[in-house]
């Protein structure tokens, strides 16, 4: 009988929601095992494990640099959708912009800091993972950041799940039952979406979990009937998510030590990274500025080569949060308090880390629970 990987990545699912998942539980304890795994620093997703490494070269996702001629490269309708339109609706119109000039187009970065920075989004390459898979005969179907389906995931979460989820789910079915040796989607990003709005201990994320988990074994159910062979099943996930204990504004707290952002220094909040551009006249009094924030840390040398490579476009300094912080506001929530965060540097808390299942015929098992992301490598690429 052939034998068919079903791989699904589930963003944001936490090793400790198993307690909450009796279906997946089940899928760990009959042939299977679960993994709790560290995640990658950053918003990295789950490049480490279909890759084999943290960090490839060129592969950090959101590089900006300083811009050297003008006229700039982001079209002046921008600032219209700042003046006029509700936020919600003008990350769409930014989106919009975005599909109209092919061009890179970071929605959530102020038009101020835009009109200084060029950027991209990063190197789109297919995961070696999949490469290998195909180098060794199998036909793969795949949804993940550099497949078609991306660009329709990002026109929204609502629009997503409402329209072309549903499509993409279908798809994936068929393929399995068209004989592809391996199937990759991202099944889900609602547990993401309660884990920043509730927290990672709610009431609200144990529900979620087991409606997730019915749901998910419910679609699995009819990926068994549709399959062509006999599955084998690996779920992983990005990273978990940390409970939000503080905040810190570190863009006032520059002010207050007179160095102003667009002035001084150029800075990106990521919610618990900063990039950072500091002009050369204040390279010095930046450092010594933010050596005196709380709970915030300058990466070192060795720190930023082992998360983030040797691509300096990535920032020319690079702060970090303590785990359970958020810079706020920040470029991704904008000035919403969020009660879940994920993405830390040095996250040692259990709920931070990843739930990777793996059950089926084409796994190898590991012995130890406690793994590091570029682990599940090996378990993927085995056979």
């Amino acid at each position: 009988m052939t034998q068919q990987l079903l791989l699904f990545l589930v963003d944001a699912l936490s090793f400790e929601y198993l307690k909450w998942m009796p279906h997946l539980q089940g899928l760990a304890d009959h042939g299977g095992k679960a993994y709790s795994v560290k995640p990658a620093a950053g918003f990295r997703g789950v490049e480490p494990a279909l890759n084999g490494e943290w960090t490839l070269p060129e592969e950090v996702p959101f590089r900006f640099r300083r811009k050297s001629d003008e006229p700039t490269r982001f079209p002046p309708m921008l600032g219209f959708g700042d003046m006029f339109f509700p936020s919600s609706f003008n990350r769409i119109y930014r989106l919009f912009l975005s599909r109209l000039f092919k061009t890179s187009y970071p929605h959530l970065i102020p038009r101020s800091l835009l009109r200084e920075l060029e950027v991209s989004s990063g190197t789109s390459r297919i995961p070696l993972a999949i490469e290998q898979w195909e180098e060794q005969g199998k036909n793969v179907w795949w949804f993940t950041r550099d497949s078609d389906w991306e660009g329709k995931k990002s026109l929204t979460a609502r629009v997503y799940r409402k329209v072309y989820r549903p499509l993409m789910l279908e798809e994936a079915l068929d393929a399995l039952s068209e004989g592809n040796e391996v199937v990759y989607l991202e099944f889900s990003t609602l547990l993401d979406d309660v884990g920043h709005r509730y927290g990672p201990h709610s009431n609200e994320m144990e529900h979620t979990c087991r409606e997730f988990d019915r749901e998910l074994f419910e679609w699995l159910a009819k990926a068994r009937v549709r399959a062509s062979g006999e599955i084998s099943v690996g779920i992983i996930s990005d990273h978990g998510m940390s409970e939000v204990t503080g905040f810190v504004d570190l863009e006032r707290i520059l002010e207050l030590k007179d160095m102003v952002n667009g002035r001084d220094y150029l800075g990106i909040w990521n919610s618990n990274f900063a990039q950072v551009w500091p002009m050369d006249s204040s390279i010095g009094k930046f450092q010594e500025s933010v050596s005196a924030v709380p709970q915030i840390a300058l990466l070192s040398e060795d720190e930023r080569e082992r998360w983030f490579g040797q691509d300096r476009t990535y920032g020319e300094r690079i702060l970090a949060a303590e785990e359970g912080m958020v810079i706020h506001p920040n470029h991704f929530q904008g000035n919403k308090r969020v009660k879940g965060m994920h993405g830390y540097l040095n996250a040692e808390s259990s709920e931070s880390r990843a739930l990777a299942v793996f059950s089926g015929p084409v796994f190898d098992v590991l012995e130890e629970e406690l793994i590091e992301m570029p682990e599940l490598h090996r378990l993927l690429t085995t056979r």
